[in-house]
């Protein structure tokens, strides 16, 4: 979906079940409001930000979108290229075989 929304591209979807455990406004310089959202797997962040906008009666879009959190992975845990090297990346090497 974000590669034909990136195209420009408009696909009519069906809805889908989904849960938001949380969502924070962090921030509002108008016309930039950044929120945080912790939703189940399934989540159509663009969806989400165009059913903001729908509510608030103003229309809305996604301009920017960084995954923290993923299944058992977080963004904190991640390491620094640099830290990375022939040496020490194995000690980083993360399994992600299917169980």
């Amino acid at each position: 979906m974000y590669e034909l929304a990136r195209k420009g591209i408009e696909v009519e979807r069906q809805p889908v079940k989904i849960k938001i455990y949380d969502l924070k406004f962090l921030e509002y310089t108008h016309p930039i409001l950044k929120i945080r959202v912790r939703s189940s797997s399934g989540t159509y962040i663009r969806a989400l930000a165009d059913d903001i906008g729908k509510a608030l009666g103003t229309g809305a879009y996604l301009e920017e979108l960084r995954r923290t959190k993923i299944d058992g992975y977080d963004v904190k845990d991640a390491r620094k290229l640099e830290e990375l090297t022939p040496e020490t990346w194995h000690k980083f090497a993360i399994d992600i075989t299917p169980k």
